[in-house]
């Protein structure tokens, strides 16, 4: 029975896990759309100036943008590895459960006892 609360401990876990790093993502990736349109507007004002200041600035936040979206596939990296271990863990825990019923059941003379 031990087994089995350890393997749901971990289940719960992961899925916070998971859960935690889809909300850091999303929020990572809100960003990187931000940045786009900052580069876009920079884009924009360059094309009507040829200032090379906005190009400047429009590389700088390209730069900022793909650092955003790094971090971000990191996360759902992360998100991936928790929710492959919930899912490990819920068949674990599963197994374990039935390995426990069968032996009750052979323990019992055949009759399965609750």
């Amino acid at each position: 029975m031990r087994k089995v609360k350890v393997a749901l401990i971990v289940l719960g876990l992961s899925v916070a896990g998971a859960a935690f790093s889809f909300l850091r993502m999303s929020r990572l990736r809100t960003e990187a759309t931000w940045l786009l349109a900052t580069a876009d507007t920079f884009a924009a004002d360059y094309g009507a100036s040829l200032d090379g200041h906005f190009a400047e600035a429009e590389l700088a936040s390209f730069d900022q943008r793909r650092a955003v979206l790094e971090r971000a596939y990191r996360w759902q990296r992360f998100e991936v590895a928790c929710l492959l271990a919930a899912a490990a863990a819920a068949f674990t825990a599963y197994g374990l459960y039935l390995v426990r019923r069968a032996s009750q059941y052979e323990l019992g003379g055949g009759m399965l006892h609750r």
